[in-house]
C-alpha cells in the first residue's frame, strides 16, 4: 500500500512527465489525401514532408486514402510511388515553411503526381 505523500509525489511526477512530452508535440493539423487515377493499383506510396512520412502499401485505381499529419519545419514535399507496371516515380510538390495547416491533395495519374494545397494559414 502506498502512503499519501508517496501517492502525491507519484502523481506529480507523472503529470510533469506527461506535460513535458506534450509540450514538444506539434498537433497533426494537416489532412493529406492521396488519390489514384493511374488506371491500375499503385504500391509503396510514400509522401515525404518535413519531419514526417506518410506511407500507403497499396492503393487501387479510383481510390483515395487520407490521414492527418504535421510539418516540423520548412522543406519540400515529395511523393514516390510504384505503378502496376513496376516503374517507380517521384514527383515534387510545394515548398512549405512549417506554419501551414489545412489540406493537401495529391492526385496520381500515370507516372505523375499533381499537388493541390488548401492551407488555412498564409505561408510566412
Amino acid at each position: 500500500m502506498i502512503r499519501k505523500p508517496a501517492q502525491k509525489a507519484l502523481i506529480a511526477t507523472s503529470a510533469l512527465l506527461v506535460s513535458a512530452a506534450l509540450a514538444g508535440c506539434k498537433p497533426e493539423n494537416l489532412f493529406i489525401e492521396v488519390g489514384n487515377g493511374s488506371g491500375g493499383t499503385l504500391r509503396n506510396i510514400k509522401v515525404a514532408l518535413p519531419g514526417d512520412e506518410y506511407s500507403i502499401d497499396s492503393l487501387p485505381n479510383s481510390s483515395i486514402n487520407g490521414s492527418y499529419h504535421h510539418f516540423s519545419g520548412p522543406g519540400d514535399l515529395t511523393v514516390t510511388f510504384t505503378t502496376e507496371g513496376g516503374y517507380t516515380h517521384t514527383s515534387s510538390g510545394p515548398h512549405v515553411t512549417g506554419n501551414e495547416s489545412g489540406r493537401l491533395r495529391i492526385f496520381i495519374d500515370g507516372g505523375y503526381a499533381e499537388f493541390a494545397s488548401q492551407f488555412d494559414q498564409p505561408q510566412k
